[in-house]
Formats: C-alpha cells, sequence, structure tokens
C-alpha cells in the first residue's frame, strides 16, 4: 500500500503535520524534503529553524539538505527525485545567499545550540550578561550552586530545616551536597511541580522538603508555593 499521498501532504510547506513512522522509514529524507520546499517560499535562509536532539542528527540534516544544493546535483535514486526537483527550484535562491560558503545560515539546529543562539542574539532580554558558553559536562556547575546555595542558607528563614537535614545525615555536609546535586541533574521533573514563581529575586521554596525514602523520610515544612501566573 503505497504512502505517497502522505508523503506529498507532509512536505507542502502551507500545511502542519506530525509524522509518525518506524525507522528506516525515511522520515528525514521526508523532513529533509520539507526543508526544501519552505527554502522556496521565504526571503532568507534564517526564517525557517529545525530543531533536533543530538549534534549528531543536526550535522546529518544539514549535509543531507547541503548535498542536494549543491550546484548541478543529480541523482538516480527514485525516493530522492522529489527532493532533487525542489532543490533544483530554489537554486537562484541558494546561490544569491550564498550558502554552499556560509552553510551556518541554515538554521538547523539542537535545543542546546538554539537556546545558546537566542541568550547569544539578545543579551538584554536573555538577562544572562556576558555571552554564556554551553558546557557538556555539568556536574561541576550543580556542584558549585549546591554550595553556594548551602552557604547562602546560613541564618535564612529555613536554615531550622536544614539543620534537621544534616541531623537526619548525621551532620554529613557532603550528602547533603550530593543530593542537591542529583536534584539539579532532574530538575525538569520537579521544578513544575514546585510552580516556583519569583520573590522578588527568589525562587518561591517548596511546601514540604522531603528528604530520605521510604519509611524513615522526613518532612521539612516551609513556606507554602506560589502558582505560576
Amino acid at each position: 500500500m503505497s504512502d505517497q499521498r502522505q508523503r506529498t501532504a507532509a512536505v507542502d510547506p502551507r500545511r502542519s503535520v506530525i509524522v509518525q513512522a518506524p525507522a528506516g522509514s525515511g522520515k528525514t529524507t521526508l523532513l529533509v524534503e520539507r526543508y526544501l520546499a519552505l527554502l522556496g517560499v521565504v526571503e532568507e535562509p534564517e526564517e525557517i529553524l529545525a530543531i533536533t536532539f543530538t549534534r549528531k542528527a543536526a550535522a546529518e540534516m544539514r549535509q543531507r539538505v547541503l548535498r542536494f544544493l549543491e550546484p548541478g546535483f543529480e541523482t538516480e535514486e527514485p525516493h530522492e527525485q522529489a527532493a532533487a526537483e525542489k532543490a533544483r527550484a530554489v537554486a537562484d535562491k541558494v546561490e544569491r545567499w550564498n550558502l554552499t560558503a556560509s552553510p551556518d545560515r541554515l538554521m538547523i539546529r539542537t535545543i542546546d545550540s538554539f537556546s545558546h543562539y537566542l541568550a547569544r542574539t539578545m543579551p538584554v532580554a536573555s538577562r544572562l550578561g556576558p555571552v554564556p558558553q554551553p558546557a557538556d559536562n555539568t556536574g561541576a556547575l550543580y556542584r558549585r550552586a549546591a554550595r553556594r546555595m548551602l552557604e547562602a542558607l546560613e541564618g535564612d528563614d529555613i536554615s531550622s530545616d536544614l539543620e534537621q537535614l544534616l541531623l537526619w545525615r548525621d551532620h554529613r555536609t557532603q550528602d547533603i551536597e550530593d543530593l542537591l546535586v542529583s536534584l539539579l541533574a532532574k530538575r525538569e521533573q520537579w521544578l513544575r511541580v514546585l510552580g516556583a514563581r519569583a520573590r522578588g529575586n527568589r525562587p518561591a521554596r517548596p511546601r514540604n522538603l522531603r528528604a530520605g525514602s521510604g519509611k524513615r523520610g522526613r518532612r521539612f515544612p516551609g513556606p507554602g508555593p506560589r502558582r505560576a501566573g
């Protein structure tokens, strides 16, 4: 059973689509063809954004797009004919944009690299000051943040809770630090639960901080969370 009708619809730049298919079914080829079709309807290549999860996937897609955009590119593969036709249709634009010499104009990025791009191009809006640099090994940064937080809690309104936590861990501050580092590495799992909201320059604290696991876990009361506005 042919799926050509669905494939044709998926690369139509006038439509928004979600493609679900098993591995090896040609999703990347379809995405490249759609990207080439979009080049035909924009004024500048930066108007198109393709997001993927890994650097390898982003590099592979960029390489495939540039392969079709090479001057005089020809292919005998049946499944590449439609993409090659779309590439030939934008040949004049590609030459004007000088894409072969400036492939970085193709906005094919990972989530991290796109976030870094936004921070770099909008330093005032991002409020990050100097241009930040992405870090692959974030463990040291998490540990530094954990230590700074523990130092800042001295005399704070939850310092008594921290004392109870230290008592539970037999005053092994390294254990508390390790717990915080572990939490920071998985913050996407709990930030929404906390309903964090700025209180001035400080985030709202959770209603309860649960330490440990099983029956030995304890709850440490604190100010209640605020609902995000």
